[in-house]
């Protein structure tokens, strides 16, 4: 018997998914800039398919 199944996804705010990307060029601008300047060249960043971007501010856990 084959299992219909459907993918698991995970929501995550819009502004989760900026924040977490303006942490990781800082990190990689610090701990390897010509990874940081490759990063910078990728003209469209997307997320993983597991993840749903909704509308939203970052997460009140985070800590800006």
């Amino acid at each position: 018997m084959v299992s219909k199944r459907r993918p698991v996804t995970i929501a995550v705010t819009q502004g989760q998914v900026d924040f977490e990307l303006k942490h990781l060029e800082e990190k990689l601008r610090l701990r390897d800039p010509e990874r940081y300047w490759e990063l910078l060249s990728v003209p469209k960043i997307t997320a993983h398919p597991i993840f749903t971007i909704v509308a939203g501010e970052i997460e009140k856990w985070e800590r800006p």
